[in-house]
């Protein structure tokens, strides 16, 4: 799962970097507060699946600056992330990630 993630991050340019410093950062906060490596390895695959629902996005609404969206296709974006929760929940071993996500 986490090859997949990784991967799809290395798919966009502008978001693999942010997706990565995300998942790091909440990686190393995890980590401070000595939560157990399984819970630092799922809010980690959060951090990197948080924009899986973008996949499903218009092309439009892909190559819209946020700032500049507007009506539906903001309304568009705003529901990314519960499709993105929607895929991780059709696999049972991730439906911990995808109450994160979402």
């Amino acid at each position: 799962f986490m090859p997949l993630l990784e991967g799809m991050a290395k798919l966009d340019v502008h978001k693999s970097g942010p997706a990565r410093r995300v998942a790091d950062l909440v990686q190393v906060f995890a980590r401070f507060l000595k939560l157990s490596e399984a819970r630092v390895q799922e809010l980690r695959a959060a951090a990197l699946a948080h924009e899986l629902g973008e996949l499903s996005l218009t092309e439009e609404c892909r190559k819209t600056p946020q700032l500049r969206l507007q009506g539906a296709i903001q309304a568009e974006f705003q529901r990314h992330p519960e499709r993105g929760a929607e895929v991780l929940r059709g696999t049972p071993a991730r439906a911990a990630v995808a109450r994160i996500v979402e």
